[in-house]
Parts: C-alpha cells; sequence; structure tokens
C-alpha cells in the first residue's frame, strides 16, 4: 500500500470529505487528490505529520513503516466509536422504560412488564438503528406538521409584526383557553 493509498484509507475510516480532510491538514482538495492517487508521491512531511496527528495514527504508519502499531490505534479507535454509538442506543431504549443487559455475544432485553428476549448483538444493534431511523422520522414529519400548522393559522389578509404572530401563537397553544 502506498502513501497516498494510506492517506485515503484514513480519511475514509474518519468519515471525512476530501474537502474536510484537505482543509484539516492545509492544502487544497486538488492536492489531497493528487496524494491519494499516487500522482504526488513526495508529501511534504508536515502534511503527513498533520494528516497522521488527524487519524490518530503515527507518520510513521502512513510512510508504511509501522504498520502494526497504527492499524491497531485505527482497530481500537473504530471500535470506541462504535462503543459511544452503542452506547447512545442504549440510552435511548431505557429511556423508554427498557432494561439493556450486554453479555458477551448477546443481549438481554427487559420490556415494562418484565419480560426478557435475548438478541444476538448484531441483530439488536441493527434493531435499534431501525427504531432511531424511525425516530427521525417521525420527529421530522411532526416538524414539517407544526410548520404546516402554523401556515394555516397565518394571516394573509394583512402584513403581521412578529410580537402578532408571537401572540397569535401563545393563544393558539395556551390550553386554557380552549377548553
Amino acid at each position: 500500500m502506498t502513501v497516498g493509498e494510506r492517506i485515503k484509507e484514513l480519511r475514509t475510516n474518519l468519515g471525512l470529505s476530501q474537502v474536510d480532510f484537505a482543509d484539516r491538514i492545509n492544502v487544497s482538495k486538488q492536492t489531497l487528490y493528487k496524494y491519494e492517487n499516487n500522482i504526488i508521491t513526495n508529501i511534504p512531511s508536515d502534511k503527513i505529520e498533520a494528516a497522521a496527528r488527524l487519524g490518530n495514527v503515527s507518520p510513521a504508519y502512513l510512510m508504511g513503516w509501522d504498520s502494526w502499531d497504527s492499524a491497531i490505534k485505527l482497530i481500537s479507535n473504530e471500535i470506541k466509536r462504535a462503543s459511544d454509538q452503542t452506547r447512545l442506543y442504549i440510552q435511548l431504549f431505557e429511556s423508554y422504560g427498557y432494561k439493556i443487559n450486554l453479555k458477551l455475544n448477546t443481549v438481554d432485553v427487559q420490556t415494562k412488564d418484565e419480560k426478557t428476549y435475548s438478541f444476538d448483538r448484531k441483530e439488536f444493534m441493527s434493531m435499534i438503528q431501525r427504531c432511531y431511523k424511525d425516530i427521525t422520522y417521525n420527529i421530522e414529519r411532526l416538524i414539517d406538521e407544526q410548520e404546516e400548522l402554523l401556515a394555516a393559522h397565518a394571516r394573509t389578509d394583512m402584513e403581521q409584526s412578529s410580537e402578532a404572530i408571537k401572540q397569535d401563537l401563545d393563544l393558539m397553544n395556551d390550553d386554557t383557553k380552549w377548553e
């Protein structure tokens, strides 16, 4: 693997676009493209050091001199990222009253009515990601519906000031006025 290929691999593992990565190591997108595609092979040491710092690897790894140590760092960074994501998903489930028990290869989920279900880890993560996507979709839908509702109540016969709009919204959202 060439230096350019390692830089590209590092960038994609970090989930950064060429523009973002290039900005962070202080080169143009075109220059980064040339690094990654081995058009420029004599990469300045300060750029290699900047890329290494960004990806938490050694410059020696990018140069191909110590692939083992840096590969371990890349893998451990990915494991940490996945662990952080897993923790967020578990907090999401627990916020709805479920109890989650992580085991080596399985996950036990206890429902509010004390029933326990066992899933393998991969199946559990897939299920939680689907739930997360559903929640995101529903939040976006509710925001769209709220904007539609506000548009339906807007006055069209005259220009409204921001104070008048706020007053209308306060009145509309005050449940005591509608009982």
